[in-house]
């Protein structure tokens, strides 16, 4: 008698899960779910996969907040830099140059308290920069060509303009999300495997006892395949995190 081997579907990553029941519908559908006896149950697994696939490329997508966080600390180095020029500039041999830095210096530390710049929350922080930037360029374009930091305020507005530019981006991927939760539907997905199993487990033994041909064998062997290399890939990334942490472990200890 055929027997269906155990997939740890239940401990596979969100991304080996979804190729894992990609390709076992693709089995399924070659080898026809009405030969098997699992249509209805093939159809609500196909819209349990389809709903899974949605929320995995949506957690994809959300890489861009790791991109705004990078480049936050873009225009952070460049508001770090001016803060420090104009206090060296405040020792200039030029006395120009020292009462330039002075009167930009006046405007910077209005917007840099009583919390500084850098540390304000992010749209804050773009609205303090442009509101910065746009005082400077209207009333002290003469102090920052003496003191040469024109090329830098062209930097700032660069990096403040691509931080805004990604926020904007990440608002229309929250907008476009999709109500469903991964860990919702993979428990789904995972329900209906279990009842499929079952039911495929049942008609075999129901066909031996009647004395019918073994039509399930090329499925189940197949199937089993799938899930020897799906729980090998299981257990080599289990392995990775396994080996990762003695390293780490290893280095505290040193």
């Amino acid at each position: 008698m055929s027997k269906i081997g155990k997939a740890k579907n239940y401990q596979y990553t969100d991304a080996m899960h979804l190729q894992f029941f990609i390709a076992l519908l693709i089995l399924i559908r070659q080898s026809d779910a009405n030969m098997l006896k699992i249509a209805t149950l093939f159809n609500k697994i196909c819209i349990s996969v389809e709903q899974e696939e949605a929320c995995f490329k949506i957690i994809r997508k959300s890489d861009i907040s790791n991109l705004k966080a990078e480049s936050d600390r873009a225009r952070d180095d460049i508001v770090a830099g001016i803060k420090k020029l104009l206090e060296s500039l405040l020792h200039h041999f030029d006395s120009k140059v020292r009462e330039a830095a002075y009167r930009l210096k006046i405007v910077f530390d209005t917007f840099d308290r009583p919390t500084t710049i850098i540390n304000l929350p992010y749209d804050a922080e773009t609205i303090s920069i442009n509101n910065l930037l746009q005082e400077w360029e209207n009333k002290y374009m003469s102090d920052l060509e003496i003191t040469d930091l024109v090329p830098w305020i062209k930097e700032l507005r660069e990096r403040n303009n691509a931080f805004d530019e990604l926020t904007r981006r990440y608002s229309g991927q929250l907008a476009e999300k999709t109500p469903l939760r991964t860990k919702e539907v993979r428990r789904e997905t995972d329900i209906l495997y279990k009842q499929i199993i079952l039911v495929i487990s049942a008609n075999i033994i129901m066909a031996e006892e009647n004395g019918e041909e073994p039509i399930y064998d090329p499925f189940v062997n197949e199937l089993n395949v799938l899930i020897k290399h799906y729980n090998d890939l299981l257990a080599q990334h289990l392995g990775r995190l396994e080996a990762k942490k003695e390293e780490k472990e290893e280095k505290e200890k040193e």
